[in-house]
Formats: structure tokens, C-alpha cells, sequence
């Protein structure tokens, strides 16, 4: 493909996203469906950018300043699109994880409240459907975008935290590997894997710890425990998130 098709094809490309993004800005906040899905078709369509870029670096042309110079602008492009999404996913993230926790909230208050047993195990049955596979997917893609260097605790903090997830991590390990949901025993690994890293300082051990400690919480949730992680993340995110 000629120099001019492929700078013409990144421009078409640019269009969509920003069509997407205008639609993105009009579509309600409550329709989480669309908006999952017009952020999956940015993130395809940003890829296409990308490789339209590589091509454009190894196309051969006669003026390589040009050629420079439009890769320089490709680059750019994408990191401020790249940026722009992440930031505003981000925000819509939060939105979604925090009306999920409050629903929590009060699922867990009418858990003490009842006594009626049939209401417990529906509501149970409630939060294992609706509330903990929801949290997993928001807060595994929150933290696949969050940045880290914007995670700012102190040494000190951190291995204060790193205590309490250790203890819960410990808790876990105590029930039988029977009662455990799918992928928890994997997840329980890696958080196992990341904390006996002896040579990284409390903060930087923490940092990467971190976006696994609300997956084991939600699945916890689903078990008949003290919930010792998801109280333990209770007062992280609070931390984190400020």
C-alpha cells in the first residue's frame, strides 16, 4: 500500500474513534452494555492504528523526513487517544464499582438484619450472581488501566497493609481446597508469589499485589468465611483510591 493509502487509512481509522467517542459522550450513564462495547470497539480500532504505524515506519518512500515526521504524528495521536479513553474508562469504572459496593452494602446489612433463612440464602445467592462476578470484571479492568506510579503510600503505610493481606491470604489457605470457587486457588498463588518477593520495598510489593487483592476478596464473598481479604480491601481502596 502506497504512503498516501496508508496515511488516508489512519485518518479513517481517527474518524471512527472519534465517532465513537462523540457516541460514547450521548449514550446514558446506566447503559453499561453500550458503553462496554463502544470502549471495546476503540480499544480494535486503536490497534488498527498501530499497525498502520509500523507499516508507515517500514514502508519504503524516497523522503524519510517525511515519512518521520508523519510517525512522529501517528505517535502522538495514539498516545493522546490512548490517554483521553483510559482517563475518562477510568472514571466511568469507579462509578460502576462504587454503586456495586454500596449494593453490597446493603445486601450485607439486610444479611444482619433477617433472620429469615430462605431471604439469607437468596440474598447469598444474590451476591454470588449479581454483585461478586461484576466487581472481578470491573476491578480487573480498573487495574489493568490504572497507573501505577499514581499509587502514591509510603513504606511505612504499605507494610502495615501487606500484614493484613498476608493474614488473609493465610485465612483462605486454611479451608479446605475443596469449597473453593474456580481461579481462586490460581489467584492465591500469585498473590503468594508477589508478597515473598523479599528484595522490593513494602510500597513497591504492595503496588503490584494490589489489583489482585479485590479479585480474592469478591470471590470470598462467595464463601462462608470471615471475609477477612474483602474487609482488608475495604480500607486499602480507601487508601488507594483518595
Amino acid at each position: 500500500m502506497s504512503e498516501e493509502k496508508l496515511k488516508q487509512a489512519l485518518r479513517n481509522w481517527q474518524n471512527k474513534i472519534d465517532d465513537l467517542e462523540y457516541e460514547l459522550s450521548m449514550t446514558s450513564y446506566w447503559d453499561f452494555s453500550k458503553k462496554d462495547y463502544i470502549y471495546m470497539l476503540i480499544k480494535e480500532y486503536k490497534i488498527k492504528i498501530n499497525e498502520i504505524s509500523k507499516q508507515i515506519k517500514l514502508i519504503s518512500i524516497p523522503d524519510p523526513e517525511e515519512i518521520k515526521e508523519e510517525t512522529k504524528k501517528a505517535e502522538y495521536m495514539i498516545d493522546k487517544i490512548e490517554k483521553m479513553s483510559d482517563r475518562q474508562r477510568l472514571q466511568d469504572l469507579e462509578k460502576n464499582l462504587q454503586i456495586l459496593y454500596e449494593k453490597l452494602g446493603d445486601f450485607e446489612q439486610e444479611l444482619i438484619i433477617t433472620a429469615h433463612a430462605p431471604t439469607k440464602f437468596e440474598l447469598r445467592q444474590r451476591i454470588k450472581r449479581e454483585i461478586s462476578p461484576s466487581i472481578r470484571r470491573y476491578e480487573a479492568e480498573y487495574w489493568e488501566l490504572y497507573p501505577q506510579e499514581a499509587i502514591l503510600i509510603s513504606d511505612e503505610e504499605a507494610a502495615t497493609q501487606l500484614v493484613r493481606v498476608e493474614q488473609a491470604v493465610e485465612a483462605i489457605e486454611r479451608i479446605p481446597q475443596t469449597e473453593y470457587p474456580d481461579k481462586l486457588m490460581e489467584l492465591l498463588e500469585d498473590i503468594r508469589t508477589k508478597l515473598d518477593e523479599g528484595d522490593k520495598a513494602a510500597s513497591a510489593k504492595l503496588k503490584v499485589a494490589l489489583p489482585l487483592i479485590p479479585l480474592i476478596a469478591s470471590y470470598e464473598l462467595e464463601m462462608d468465611t470471615e471475609a477477612m481479604m474483602y474487609k482488608t480491601w475495604k480500607s486499602l481502596k480507601k487508601i488507594v483510591r483518595r
